[in-house]
């Protein structure tokens, strides 16, 4: 609607029980005329029928998935809407997430406070209220997946009310969720590689108390682990941590992080199984081998990762 050198068109609108109401409809075409020798005029001619059709189309007001919509491209088009932890291993937000369907810390809803404000309330000026909320879509069932080895977090997420993602969260929601992303890749999470997996878990092989370094180091040079292939696996996908095997009468013992439960750093949460370092970090590991042979001091460790990368670690021993 406007004006032109042709034709003039405007009308008035407003909402009406619901819909939107056009009125005061006015189209106007114009005719120019200029007589030889003389000057242009303009004659202007109303059209009444052009009102009729319009005010015969219904037009609803935008609903409140129409509002989730536009917040959700709002949202997608911020970089940074989605956080990433340098300090944290994706596989940290994407086990608990799959576990409890939501990580609200991943996202920064800053980034759409305004119309999270703008909806929080009806009033005259507004349409429809809705507490409008975002979180992750279909966790659950696998849309989250982390990938340590780079750094990186895949997941989906959604735009609704919070109402209806507490619904869908419990699985008693008959209301479904039209405000989906894509799949989006975030990186700057902490890598895992054989350094930092070397930090947060420190294999040693020690003396034993009443045994000298000497002894306890010729005796660890002839240990091999008690197994055809001579490796102990620590720790297997979904399962509890196994413990070191027995060393009964050695001269030497093994410890993980000065003490020798494996326990208290892999898998300790029953419910995600993640693993915890010794700063405290936590990273999903769905695989721990512990590799020795007789005539060498060296034990490996092969970390398998939950983007199903391996990482040999190899820790050098000489007992003091």
């Amino acid at each position: 609607m406007g004006e032109t050198d042709a034709y003039r068109f405007t009308a008035k609108a407003a909402k009406n029980n619901g819909q939107l109401q056009v009125m005061d409809i006015e189209y106007v075409l114009k005719y120019r005329k200029r007589p030889v020798g003389g000057s242009e005029t303009v004659e202007e001619k109303p059209y009444s029928i052009m009102g009729n059709v319009v005010r015969q189309q219904k037009k609803p007001y935008f609903t409140e998935d129409d509002v989730f919509t536009y917040v959700l491209r709002k949202a997608k088009a911020d970089k940074n809407f989605v956080k990433a932890s340098p300090n944290a291993f994706a596989s940290r937000f994407s086990a608990s997430g799959k576990f409890l369907g939501n990580r609200g810390d991943l996202f920064d809803m800053t980034k759409i406070q305004k119309y999270i404000d703008l909806y929080s309330t009806k009033d005259e000026n507004e349409h429809l209220a809705a507490k409008i909320t975002a979180g992750l879509y279909n966790a659950k069932n696998g849309t989250i997946n982390a990938n340590d080895s780079e750094g990186t977090l895949i997941l989906q997420y959604c735009v609704t009310t919070e109402e209806a993602f507490a619904e869908y969260l419990a699985n008693v929601s008959e209301r479904s969720i039209t405000a989906i992303s894509e799949p989006v890749t975030k990186s700057g999470f902490r890598k895992a590689d054989a350094d930092t997996l070397k930090a947060l878990f420190e294999f040693k092989s020690e003396k034993q108390i009443g045994y000298s370094a000497k002894e306890a180091q010729a005796e660890w040079k002839k240990y091999q682990f008690p197994s055809s292939s001579y490796n102990w696996p620590l720790l297997l996908k979904g399962s509890q941590a196994k413990s070191f095997p027995s060393l009964n009468n050695k001269k030497f013992r093994i410890t993980i992080n000065a003490v020798d439960t494996p326990q208290n750093f892999f898998a300790v949460e029953t419910a995600t199984h993640l693993s915890k370092g010794s700063d405290g970090a936590q990273i999903l590991l769905e695989g721990v081998v512990l590799q020795k042979t007789a005539d060498t001091t060296d034990l490996t460790v092969t970390f398998l990762l939950s983007d199903g990368k391996t990482i040999d670690v190899l820790y050098p021993h000489t007992i003091h």
